[in-house]
């Protein structure tokens, strides 16, 4: 049914730009765009068969898949070493598995520039390019003098509870090739700390002595 509905998606895309006479080359980048995007189609379906699981089930399965970029964010990842080793490490495990759930995907088109402040990207799928020093422009130019190319599985964004944007890194990047990223935001991330302070002794206490550290460390690059 799946592969169904994505070959009638197709065709309606075909006929769509043959009725309205798309020129040659965007056929081909939307043509490009609906192929890739199937894999976040797919994953999108994951995330439902995840939700209808039990609660214990699923923080075991939402760890697992999620384990590899929670390993990269500094705070979560030492939340999951402690919890490890805290008489109340269900409670924390479960503050985590709620943000993984809270995250949202976004998806990107070729030389799209994309980016908004107070927000932590998870890449995906694809590769793109974060640079802290040029203006982002909408095509491939010399104006983006790459600094960083993120691949696979990379995070940043990581200042994004630091109340200070002046000490924010810019937040525009550009998607070198289509692109799938996972979102979250400072208030949804901030609402589940909210949420699980009461279970998890000392949690916001946690989420401020690192934050702390991570505004002291960039204030000394402004």
């Amino acid at each position: 049914p799946d592969e169904q509905m994505f070959r009638d998606s197709m065709d309606e895309l075909n006929y769509m730009m043959q009725d309205r006479v798309v020129p040659k080359e965007m056929r081909q980048r939307l043509r490009s765009f609906f192929l890739s995007k199937k894999s976040a189609q797919r994953r999108e379906r994951h995330r439902k068969i995840i939700g209808a699981m039990s609660p214990g089930l699923q923080g075991y399965v939402v760890m697992e898949l999620n384990r590899t970029w929670i390993s990269k964010v500094g705070f979560l990842s030492n939340l999951l070493r402690n919890a490890e080793r805290s008489d109340f490490g269900s409670f924390f495990y479960a503050f985590i598995v709620d943000v993984s759930l809270s995250l949202t995907t976004s998806i990107h088109a070729q030389s799209e520039v994309f980016g908004v402040g107070n927000t932590m990207y998870i890449l995906v799928q694809g590769l793109v390019s974060s640079d802290t020093g040029a203006r982002a422009t909408s095509a491939f130019t010399a104006e983006w003098g790459v600094e960083r190319v993120h691949s696979a599985g990379a995070v940043w964004g990581q200042d994004f509870l630091l109340s200070d944007t002046r000490l924010h890194e810019p937040a525009e990047s550009l998607a070198l090739t289509y692109c799938e990223t996972m979102v979250l935001n400072r208030s949804s991330f901030l609402t589940l700390v909210e949420r699980h302070d009461g279970d998890c002794p000392g949690l916001k206490d946690k989420v401020r002595r690192f934050y702390f550290a991570v505004g002291w460390r960039c204030s000394g690059r402004c």
